[in-house]
């Protein structure tokens, strides 16, 4: 109440907390309940969690209409999802079957041609509007988390390891690197960091290079626990396997690749003495018993903290994992947490081909992690190989779970067993392809591992004994894994249903040939919607919509040349994702062979080369299919080819195409004109002016937010951390720019740091909102992670650009340039007065004489 809260909200607080207490006091000490019983002891399961009913109940709360709507939602999930989804995919294809009856006499057999070949193309149109529509309409649902300002607690022992092959000498300095540069962003205490290696596949146990490979590895590993030693044991660690017999591989290799690797060091952590690691660079004895581990690939970056917060995450008593022995999996909390991945920037520079596919979200699932709706309807995400896990838990649900050299794709599958979370708002990020071809065979690899966990979609699977069991998965952890089995099927079926629309169904072409292209250029449409709607929305606030505009322009051209793109490559696409299917399916019910195929990216970039005859030689299906089209529509129904045709010839020219986006992007360099120079140092000084008119002690020596000119003057007598430091730096710009002297930079930095001291801080963070005249704290009084960390960037370059003045000689050469550009504005400001009107004050006459007097003094200064 002392800090403001109502009655109400204390009352509300101290119920949640007598009920958290009451539950506390009888807690069970069943281990198979205690992940329950620890959430039910935490004020917030009554808060925010499955206990809400309970609290709204002793409150005696009646909710309105529109939260009761809102939490049927949420209640009924499956129904909602699936209802809606169910419904336009049935309209669209209830459309299809009444043109094609209304243009072919109701015939059954063109009806039921026309329904099949519109099925899989309506049903991607459906999903794309039910993910849109409920990502809009229902509220991004966010993890509860430990707060871990400092460090984590002690009962959070982490190891971040990088399943890897070591392939050259040179792997084991590079990848030792990435630990390092892990481990700088990410010096947390309770962290361990370890590269988990193999050796590439080979038809020998030993191949020569091997040992240069592995001692290369160690001796990186050992360099980073020496520079990096304190007295508490080793911080880095190599484990690594040795290469076994697969004769379903008909190889010597790691078994079971990466899942093989994340499953032995579970049980290297637990004590076991049966793995098939043989090297180690130190001993797991002494160090704390491992609780989770931090997966994540050779190329994926984890940025400052986010290995703490994922840790803070996945430790909260809400999130515990509760695993269900009959079942065989976790059923409640998470034993796995899957972060958002974010393309870097590195990577989307390569090529055209990744700047555009990197520019936006929403095309690539499985690395933009956009189903979104699942975790928000549903409380569970899906696992794409990079995030965290609770040890215990994750082996508990996988050990055993999956027969022997039958699964590529372990990561979704060990996502549905271990119950995997999504978190949104802790990001990673991962390189993206530069080249088509190396993207499209990456394509490949993951539906061929789609495709190999079919049998998980019906009511008995294979286990690891030989023997079939009860499928434990849910209807919705089935549902993702057949999402990604339609989604492959989408680029054959559109290719199928134009060839059909062109040649023997019922109808115009033109409209079978826009049905197809819809599909692609969904992403477009619902884009420009939701734009417009945020815009209008901004419009009725009154708010600047210049920047939103250019925004939206960026988005729209990146997403539209998205669409672009998988139109170009359709016929490409469709032909690589069928030989996906028919290869895994006859492996998989056939030979029994060969399932584990794979090769890393690297390799793959490297192998194809990025050379016009390698993209002709990996795409001649795109074209030949164009070209045995044509004469089909020729033969069957000439009169289409004119429809047919621009896309076909885009078909034929994809590999051109591809060639050319695949192209490494060049980063021009713009010699700007004296006349540019000359714009941009004028409208500098100007920018300047601002400073040195409203900074001063009126305003205690802090930046004002704003001036407004129209429709009347008035000056926003408050500043932000934001503001604060965007002047720090314009005042180290107008030194640089020779405007003030190297007295006058001092004296204006002192007298607003001397402010800075004076104003009211929580824990040493600014408040977003200050009044420049009194200093009081603005209400609502906030502390904004954004403010603060524009202010921290601010004085980090401010730091160093006073740092490199303090250590250099004095030169005052920039200051003729500064007093040009001073004078430039005179100039300017002269100009006004050369044709006073009629009937101007003598005044005006005076100041336009003192400005040419000015003019001609300094007109000889040097440019």
């Amino acid at each position: 109440l002392a800090r403001g809260a109502t009655a109400d909200e204390f009352a509300v607080a101290r119920h949640a907390i007598r009920l958290a207490e009451e539950h506390a006091g009888g807690a069970t000490v069943d281990p198979a309940a205690s992940a329950d019983s620890r959430a039910r002891s935490h004020v917030g399961y009554y808060l925010v969690d499955r206990g809400l009913k309970t609290l709204e109940k002793g409150l005696k709360y009646k909710p309105e209409w529109s939260l009761v709507a809102g939490r049927a939602l949420s209640n009924h999930p499956a129904i909602a999802y699936f209802g809606f989804l169910g419904l336009i995919w049935s309209a669209l294809v209830l459309l299809a079957l009444f043109y094609a009856g209304v243009h072919a006499g109701w015939s059954a057999g063109w009806m039921v041609l026309a329904g099949l070949a519109v099925a899989i193309p309506a049903s991607e149109l459906a999903a794309g509007l039910a993910n849109d529509f409920f990502t809009r309409k229902v509220s991004p649902r966010v993890l509860s988390k430990l707060e871990s300002k400092d460090r984590l607690p002690e009962e959070c022992p982490t190891f971040v390891v990088i399943p890897t092959l070591l392939l050259h000498p040179e792997n084991g300095p590079a990848l030792a690197e990435r630990l390092e540069i892990h481990y700088l962003a990410n010096n947390e205490p309770q962290f361990r960091f370890a590269l988990l290696t193999d050796f590439s596949d080979a038809q020998a146990e030993h191949e020569p290079g091997d040992q240069e490979c592995l001692d290369s590895a160690l001796a990186a590993i050992r360099a980073l626990n020496e520079r990096y030693a304190n007295g508490d044991g080793d911080r880095f660690f190599l484990f690594h396997r040795r290469r076994q017999w697969n004769s379903a591989q008909n190889c010597w290799m790691g078994w079971e690749r990466k899942r093989g690797k994340l499953a032995e060091f579970n049980h290297l952590l637990r004590g076991a003495s049966d793995t098939s690691f043989n090297v180690s660079s130190g001993s797991l004895a002494g160090l704390p018993r491992t609780r989770f581990v931090i997966t994540l690939d050779t190329d994926t970056q984890l940025p400052r903290e986010m290995g703490r917060r994922l840790a803070a995450t996945l430790a909260h008593p809400l999130n515990q994992p509760r695993f269900d022995v009959a079942a065989q999996r976790v059923v409640a909390g998470y034993g796995i947490l899957q972060p958002r991945v974010s393309f870097s920037l590195r990577s989307a520079l390569r090529s055209r081909f990744a700047k555009l596919m990197a520019s936006s979200a929403g095309i690539d699932p499985y690395s933009a992690a956009v189903s979104d709706v699942y975790q928000d309807l549903f409380a569970i995400g899906s696992f794409t190989g990079k995030g965290i896990y609770n040890v215990d838990a994750f082996d508990a649900a996988t050990h055993g779970a999956f027969p022997e050299n039958s699964i590529l794709s372990h990561d979704l599958i060990e996502g549905n067993f271990a119950r995997c979370g999504l978190v949104t708002d802790i990001e990673l990020l991962d390189e993206f392809p530069s080249q088509y071809h190396a993207f499209a065979r990456r394509e490949h690899r993951w539906v061929r591992g789609d495709w190999q966990l079919l049998p998980w979609l019906f009511r008995r699977v294979p286990t690891s004994a030989g023997k079939s069991a009860q499928n434990p998965l849910p209807l919705v952890e089935r549902w993702k894994m057949f999402d990604n089995l339609r989604r492959s099927l989408v680029p054959p079926a559109l290719l199928a249903m134009l060839a059909l629309g062109w040649t023997v169904l019922p109808g115009s072409p033109w409209l079978w040939t826009l049905f197809a292209l819809t599909v692609p250029l969904l992403p477009c449409g619902l884009l420009a919607i939701n734009s417009l709607r945020g815009l209008f929305q901004r419009l009725k606030r009154g708010g600047e919509v210049l920047l939103q505009l250019y925004d939206m322009r960026d988005q729209f051209l990146a997403t539209l040349g998205q669409a672009g793109l998988s139109i170009a490559f359709l016929a490409d696409q469709a032909a690589y994702l069928v030989d996906a299917i028919v290869r895994t399916l006859v492996r998989l019910f056939v030979t029994q062979k060969r399932l584990l195929e794979w090769e890393t990216a690297a390799s793959t970039e490297g192998r194809l080369g990025n050379h016009l005859a390698g993209f002709i030689r990996s795409m001649w299906p795109a074209l030949l299919i164009p070209i045995v089209l044509a004469v089909v529509i020729l033969c069957i129904h000439p009169a289409a080819l004119f429809v047919a045709a621009p896309v076909l010839i885009v078909w034929g020219a994809s590999p051109l195409l591809a060639y050319w986006v695949s192209g490494r992007s060049e980063i021009k360099e713009t010699v700007l004109t004296a006349a540019e120079r000359g714009e941009f140092r004028r409208i500098a000084r100007k920018t300047w002016e601002f400073f040195e008119t409203h900074v001063g002690a009126v305003d205690n020596w802090l930046p004002l937010d704003n001036y407004q000119e129209a429709p009347k003057t008035k000056s926003a007598h408050r500043t932000s951390p934001t503001n604060i430091g965007l002047y720090a730096l314009s005042t180290l710009a107008a030194h640089d720019l020779g405007y003030i002297s190297a007295a006058g930079l001092c004296d204006r930095l002192e007298k607003c740091f001397d402010t800075l001291d004076r104003l009211d801080r929580f824990h040493g963070h600014f408040h977003n909102w200050y009044d420049t005249q009194t200093l009081q704290v603005l209400h609502p009084d906030y502390v904004s992670s954004v403010d603060s960390g524009n202010l921290l960037g601010c004085f980090l370059t401010l730091g160093h650009g006073l740092a490199e003045k303090a250590e250099a000689k004095l030169d005052q050469s920039h200051c003729a340039g500064g007093l040009a550009d001073t004078f430039r504005l005179i100039e300017e400001a002269a100009s006004r007065f050369d044709s006073p009107p009629a009937g101007t004050p003598p005044l005006f006459e005076a100041l336009k004489l003192t400005l040419t007097k000015l003019r001609n003094r300094f007109a000889s200064l040097p440019a």
